[in-house]
């Protein structure tokens, strides 16, 4: 999985998991990281589809049995007819965290990030 991810990520996962804390890369150093000001700059760049914003909402709200088989179809569906979803997202998420950065989350209409689509409304 390392071989797609840059030097820069690597440089700033392995200040991360540092075993000692005081060898640690601090918090205030890691949001000064040159790799997240670069993704950061990148995903500034990339305008997101409102289509797209949109459709994140919609999901959000269903069900977990929605949800669920939403996935599942997607999952089944042809690179094709989900290239231009993909490609929406991958402008959006950390290459190594698989989490929409903050280009995308206020548009989410949710509280925590990490929360989307993980309640039953």
């Amino acid at each position: 999985r390392w071989e797609n991810i840059s030097a820069e990520g690597k440089d700033f996962v392995r200040r991360l998991l540092v075993y000692n804390p005081t060898k640690r890369m601090t918090a205030e150093d890691a949001l000064n990281h040159p790799w997240l000001h670069r993704a950061k700059t990148d995903t500034e760049s990339a305008p997101l589809d409102p289509e797209i914003i949109v459709t994140l909402r919609e999901f959000s709200k269903l069900s977990a049995f929605k949800r669920a088989a939403m996935e599942a179809i997607a999952f089944s569906t042809s690179t094709q007819s989900t290239a231009h979803y993909m490609e929406a997202f991958n402008k959006v998420d950390l290459p190594i965290l698989g989490l929409p950065t903050n280009a995308i989350v206020p548009h989410l209409n949710i509280a925590n990030p990490l929360a989307l689509g993980a309640t039953d409304p």
